[in-house]
């Protein structure tokens, strides 16, 4: 699968082998799940390719209140055939080319939680801000 994107002056190409998503909800309590494996994102002068990308979130109505758990892996991650180390926390990591690639995204908003294994975010004057989020688990009570 190929998913082509814009960001500012070149063109982005995501591509992935697999993609997988699901959704589970209950009384008071829900559970996200998404998968990528195979990702290559190619623009000009890059090429970075991930083994694979996993992220779940999970939410609950506790005694306390609503309850909130997540967490995401990235794995086999490659800038330009360099292997780069990932781990378990939140991690922000330049590319050059204006991009850069934020790694274990978590966001907490109203009881509801939004996982993500990774964004890709463009810096170039025209696309400031633009965002590729992959691998994302949403969920909420």
């Amino acid at each position: 699968m190929a998913f082509p994107a814009s960001l500012g002056a070149g063109a982005v190409v995501v591509k992935a082998r697999l993609l997988k998503s699901y959704t589970l909800r209950g009384d008071g309590s829900s559970y996200a799940q998404a998968d990528v494996t195979g990702l290559t994102i190619a623009a000009p002068g890059l090429l970075v390719t991930i083994g694979a990308l996993h992220a779940q979130a999970r939410s609950h109505l506790g005694s306390n209140g609503v309850v909130t758990v997540g967490s995401s892996s990235v794995t086999k991650l490659k800038i330009d055939g360099v292997t780069r180390k990932v781990g378990s926390g939140p991690e922000s990591i330049p590319l050059g080319e204006g991009l850069s690639l934020a790694v274990n995204e978590q966001q907490v908003l109203d009881g509801v939680i939004t996982q993500r294994a990774i964004t890709l975010t463009s810096n170039r004057p025209n696309d400031v801000g633009r965002r590729i989020e992959i691998a994302e688990a949403v969920a909420g009570a």
